[in-house]
């Protein structure tokens, strides 16, 4: 798992809503990595992510996070 800053996404598109939490579609400009190496990891640029905004987040339970 990786914390990506929100400046990291583009074309950021709500998608549905449920009971704990909003879900976007967005594209990630540096992307994930692909290949570590040390001296310079490759990423897969551009990469389509689902980002997921929780509601009430102080107290949330794996159900909530898996919704």
């Amino acid at each position: 798992m990786e914390f990506v800053p929100y400046d990291q996404f583009k074309n950021i598109e709500f998608i549905a809503e449920g009971g704990f939490s909003k879900i976007y579609k967005a594209t990630w400009i540096d992307g994930p990595v692909i290949n570590y190496s040390n001296t310079r990891n490759i990423r897969q640029e551009n990469y389509t992510v689902v980002l997921k905004k929780l509601n009430n987040s102080n107290n949330i339970t794996s159900k909530e996070l898996n919704e």
